[in-house]
């Protein structure tokens, strides 16, 4: 919490920022937040990009 307050009690945003995409990665790394289609072996089209690009190459 010290890294994010500063001495007037004001939230640094750039830090509070870093410590957020720290812990959503950490808990994607730990499966405790699941994103559909962001696994390491996932194809990039799915259902609704097929529909409005058409099928890849």
């Amino acid at each position: 919490m010290e890294a994010v307050v500063d001495a007037d009690g004001t939230i640094e945003r750039a830090s509070y920022e870093l410590c957020v995409i720290v812990s959503l990665k950490d808990a994607l790394r730990r499966r405790e937040i699941y994103v559909p289609g962001a696994g390491p072996f996932s194809r990039r089209t799915t259902r609704h990009n097929v529909a409005e690009y058409g099928e890849p190459a």
